[in-house]
Order: structure tokens, then C-alpha cells, then sequence
């Protein structure tokens, strides 16, 4: 496996894990998401207090944050199409994600390109500034301690959402130039061959 030309990996988590193996022939070619989220800001005043999540990612310790604030609306991303997890992430202020973050998930991205505040666990890729770029205070470590400060986060989020939504610009405008670094990667990678 080391003695390969390059390893290409998606996430700086999958190449830090790469290289805690001693293989250093490395390549980023990160994906990017369908056309369909990458859509004009949505307006803030069509958000609803709403909180997204994943119940396939982390439920054990979600379930821990729904039971402790019975005066949020969560809604799970469970048996939907691709409009529909649209249509919901639109609606929705607040997308959190307790998972483990094996790669740049998709989920979080596409949360955040449809106007969400991501509040996450420090797993994976989402404990780097890289991979999740998100400021710190919306970033927690997964133990039963923190849940009184994921839970006022969440609030912060929905109460005070444009000021909130704000710490988000550069997160969202990373996940728009996501195709254009693709075919970047892609060039800097294979060259163009003409083949």
C-alpha cells in the first residue's frame, strides 16, 4: 500500500490517519455537493425554529440533548428524497450532528449552504478547523457535561439566528467553491493528459 504513486484522501482527518501509518504519498481531491443545495442564500425570514439532525449519527448522545429541552422543535433527516432533506434544511435555523465525522461529511455542508447553524460534536473531521470550518463555540466535546451548553447554543441559534448566522459566511462560502477546487485538485493531480 505505501509503495503506491499517492493515496488520495477527501478529509486532512483521513490524511493525518494516513500518515499515523507512514504514508506521506498523499493527494486531496475532496468531493462537492449536488447543484441542487448550491442554491442563492436562503432568506433568513423564511426560517422557522426548527432543529435538523441525523438520527443514523450520534442518536445515543442526541437523544440525551432532545430529552433535556422539550421546548425544541427537533426534526429527525429520516426517510426523505433529496427535496425533502432540501425543503426541511431550508426551513430549518439549527442542524447538529453528535456523529463521528469519518471524512467531510456531506450533511453538515449541506446544512450549512441552506442557511443553518451547525453545532456539532468533536469527533473526526469535525474536531479540526479544516474539514468542519466552524468557529470553536459551536463545536463540543460528546459527553453528558456539555449538554447544558450544546442546549444554549441552540437557543443562541434560534433566538438570536442573524446575529448567529453570521459565524457561518465563510463556512458556506468554502462549500461553494467546493466544485471549482475539485477540478483544481483534479488538474494538480493528473495533469491535463489530453487522454
Amino acid at each position: 500500500i505505501k509503495e503506491v504513486q499517492f493515496h488520495l484522501y477527501q478529509s486532512y482527518y483521513a490524511k493525518n490517519f494516513l500518515e499515523s501509518l507512514g504514508i506521506y504519498n498523499v493527494a486531496y481531491l475532496s468531493d462537492y455537493l449536488n447543484n441542487e443545495f448550491l442554491v442563492e442564500d436562503v432568506p433568513p425570514d423564511t426560517k422557522e425554529d426548527i432543529v435538523a439532525f441525523n438520527p443514523k449519527k450520534g442518536f445515543s448522545f442526541t437523544r440525551k440533548i432532545i430529552a433535556t429541552a422539550p421546548d425544541i422543535t427537533f426534526v429527525p433527516i429520516k426517510n426523505m428524497s433529496r427535496s425533502e432533506v432540501i425543503q426541511l434544511l431550508k426551513k430549518a435555523k439549527v442542524y447538529i450532528d453528535f456523529g463521528n465525522h469519518p471524512g467531510k461529511d456531506r450533511i453538515p455542508r449541506e446544512a450549512a449552504i441552506l442557511g443553518c447553524c451547525v453545532v456539532v460534536g468533536k469527533k473526526g473531521s469535525a474536531a479540526n478547523p479544516y474539514d468542519v470550518p466552524i468557529p470553536d463555540k459551536y463545536k463540543f466535546e460528546v459527553n453528558s457535561e456539555n449538554i447544558p451548553a450544546i442546549v444554549r447554543t441552540i437557543k443562541y441559534c434560534l433566538h438570536s439566528y442573524q446575529e448567529a448566522n453570521r459565524d457561518f459566511a465563510a463556512y458556506r462560502e468554502s462549500v461553494r467553491q467546493e466544485p471549482q477546487k475539485f477540478i483544481q485538485s483534479m488538474f494538480a493531480i493528473f495533469g491535463n493528459r489530453g487522454d
